[in-house]
């Protein structure tokens, strides 16, 4: 019954002016008076919703690397959940999109395409757990691919990662790099990067002839 409706039937009756005035007010203020909000549905909410903002950020937060390189490198970033996040590639333009893929299954559509040829692919993972990146490792060999299973395989840590990205390098080339830097100091940072995987693979053979000669 609303306020107006109220007043008029209290018109209607027969009592002492202030009687009826003191029941009128008391009535309109519980009328009025609003409901308290549950304190239980506010924090349920609350923890639903924080829940459902930590679930959006984890996802989006790589924790391993997974570089791919031959003639072309790719790198795959991959979260807690396995799946990926971002990619980012050099000396070559991805055609396909393999975000929010998991990463074996990311890894099979690219080595299937025309961006490399499987003779010498290089697969390097990285992570902060080296026993996660074992663990990817295992996964990698034993999927169905056949150049998947004849790849040669390393893992870095975590910082690789973003020492890689400042040189403008994959991941697993850039490891190569610093292993190639030590056996022949002679070469310079742009050389590596202008050098496919197999080539910086032929000029560590000559180092190593080098070094045992």
């Amino acid at each position: 019954m609303t306020e107006n409706k109220i007043k008029e039937a209290f018109q209607e009756i027969n009592a002492d002016d202030t009687l009826k005035q003191h029941t009128l007010d008391t009535i309109l203020s519980k009328q009025t008076k609003k409901k308290p909000f549950p304190t239980k549905l506010v924090l349920t909410t609350a923890l639903l919703l924080l829940t459902a903002v930590g679930g959006i950020f984890s996802y989006t937060v790589p924790v391993y690397a997974i570089s791919l390189d031959e003639d072309a490198s790719v790198e795959l970033h991959v979260n807690m959940y396995q799946k990926v996040v971002s990619v980012f590639t050099y000396d070559t333009t991805l055609t396909t999109s393999v975000n929010n893929m998991g990463y074996t299954e990311a890894v099979t559509v690219l080595l299937d395409s025309d961006l490399f040829s499987n003779n010498s692919v290089v697969i390097t993972v990285a992570g902060n757990n080296q026993e996660g990146c074992q663990k990817m490792i295992q996964n990698l060999q034993h999927c169905s691919n056949t150049c998947m299973a004849n790849a040669s395989y390393n893992t870095a840590d975590s910082e690789m990662i973003a020492q890689a990205k400042e040189c403008d390098m994959s991941l697993g080339k850039y490891k190569m790099y610093l292993i190639l830097k030590e056996m022949d100091p002679t070469i310079t940072l742009e050389e590596a990067q202008n050098m496919t995987m197999q080539e910086m693979h032929q000029r560590m053979g000559k180092g190593m002839g080098k070094m045992m000669g």
